[in-house]
């Protein structure tokens, strides 16, 4: 796990966080944001896709958002602090890129790789380890749905072949990284 600013990966040896939660510090920041990292070979495979074809491929490297907005960067320090023991109590797991899929929206089709999405216990995972961020830092957003986001593209007039060509590079990705997995 990460923020763009500071790490919050787990540290062996390190005892759970005993009735912590985070300060309730309001999660407004858009300069911060808590994610999953896949390994670099992932993320060096997608970058340059995501820099043509994702609105924030060039601001992110490809990653699972956690949590975002995030905590301010006056609160960045203590709610890592909070939240590095309360994620040591995760047992670390696998997590595979495991499918293409997309949201859809008036204003166009979100296209991402799933993470997690075939695999139940993958799945049970993640969405563990999301609830405990999530509710130690008092999210009210909407349900979690673990992915890596590819691009977006119109679907709708004119402009839904630049979301068909979309939906045939991201096949192509997807063939590039299938079945890659790692330990979170």
């Amino acid at each position: 796990m990460a923020s763009t600013s500071t790490s919050a990966s787990r540290q062996p040896g390190s005892s759970p966080g005993q009735g912590q939660t985070a300060p309730k510090a309001p999660l407004i920041a858009y300069n911060n944001v808590l994610v999953l990292l896949p390994p670099r070979e992932v993320a060096h495979r997608l970058n340059p896709f995501r820099a043509v074809h994702d609105k924030a491929g060039i601001r992110w490297t490809a990653h699972i958002t956690l949590l975002f907005p995030f905590v301010a960067d006056s609160h960045l320090q203590s709610t890592l602090d909070i939240l590095r023991p309360l994620v040591a109590t995760v047992k670390p797991f696998k997590l595979t890129l495991d499918g293409v899929d997309r949201f859809s929206k008036p204003s166009g089709d979100t296209v991402h790789l799933t993470a997690g999405k075939k695999n139940k216990e993958e799945n049970d995972n993640v969405q563990r380890l999301w609830k405990i961020v999530s509710g130690a830092c008092g999210y009210k957003g909407r349900p979690f749905v673990p992915h890596m986001t590819l691009g977006q593209a119109p679907n709708q007039g004119r402009d839904i072949e630049a979301l068909q060509f979309l939906n045939q590079k991201a096949d192509s990705i997807w063939e590039s990284v299938k079945g890659i997995e790692w330990i979170v």
